[in-house]
């Protein structure tokens, strides 16, 4: 084994970057002359959109040890602070502390970014068959075999009940 081999079985993660582009819908900012405090912002009742461009590195095997390290609570910040980065490389977040400070309404579209690029989502997992037409079985998902969906409440207004088995 050599680095070529590892370089041609793609076994080396490269440092390049993915460009992502992420819609947050937050808060309106007042304007700091409005708040009470000047070192506390305060928003508005009214919500902005706005679309930022994230910067997401894929993990290598240090970024891997590290979020698995990381108890479960800041398994997902780790990888908002490894994962997203200045266009040139560097990451956003100095500390872990920064990247557990975020507002949930732009923590959660990073984490979104980060895993979309690393893949981190399930796959989906229903089978096909040849024809590419969807699979005759039965999910879990409350699939009947006709492809409609069943509710419970509705199969229990059929009158639908299981009688009480006799006693012994």
């Amino acid at each position: 084994m050599d680095i070529k081999q590892l370089h041609a079985m793609g076994a080396l993660v490269t440092r390049s970057l993915t460009r992502k582009e992420i819609t947050v819908r937050h808060p309106a900012l007042r304007p700091k002359s409005e708040w009470a405090d000047a070192t506390q912002p305060e928003f508005s009742d009214e919500l902005v959109v706005d679309t930022m461009t994230c910067w997401v590195r894929k993990r290598s095997s240090a970024d891997f040890l590290e979020m698995m390290q990381a108890p479960d609570r800041d398994k997902a910040h780790v990888a908002v602070l490894r994962c997203i980065c200045h266009e040139d490389g560097r990451e956003v977040f100095e500390s872990l502390d920064q990247a557990k400070q975020l507002q949930e309404w732009l923590f959660i579209p990073l984490m979104v970014a980060v895993n979309e690029v690393n893949q981190f989502g399930l796959k989906n997992s229903q089978p096909r068959t040849s024809s590419g037409a969807r699979s005759l079985s039965a999910s879990a998902d409350g699939q009947s075999l006709n492809g409609s969906r069943r509710s419970p409440k509705k199969n229990a207004r059929r009158g639908s009940r299981i009688a009480p088995s006799a006693a012994p």
